[in-house]
């Protein structure tokens, strides 16, 4: 039973975080999926990755600093928690 209930249908964002909490794998193959920006999405992993942003045509990553390539052509830029505060968007300055 989920004490937290809401009659409003979850956005996908928030789709996505929730599967983000669960599995990050999932959650990057959701966001590959969802060919748009997504907003906050806030999930538990090893490493302090706390923001992920989507956009197209674009075909490299940013983790934590270290650029990885995608197979898809879309971007996810992960900043850590406090880069995140600070700037309030995902603008992570190398």
């Amino acid at each position: 039973m989920q004490s937290e209930r809401t009659d409003q249908p979850l956005n996908q964002s928030e789709q996505i975080s929730q599967t983000c909490n669960r599995s990050w794998r999932l959650c990057w193959e959701m966001a590959l999926d969802f060919r748009f920006q997504l907003h906050l999405l806030h999930f538990r992993e090893s490493l302090s990755i706390v923001f992920v942003e989507l956009t197209r045509e674009i075909d490299h990553v940013s983790f934590l600093g270290s650029q990885k390539r995608l197979p898809k052509r879309s971007t996810v830029v992960i900043v850590e928690e406090e880069e995140l505060y600070k700037n309030g968007k995902s603008e992570p300055r190398g």
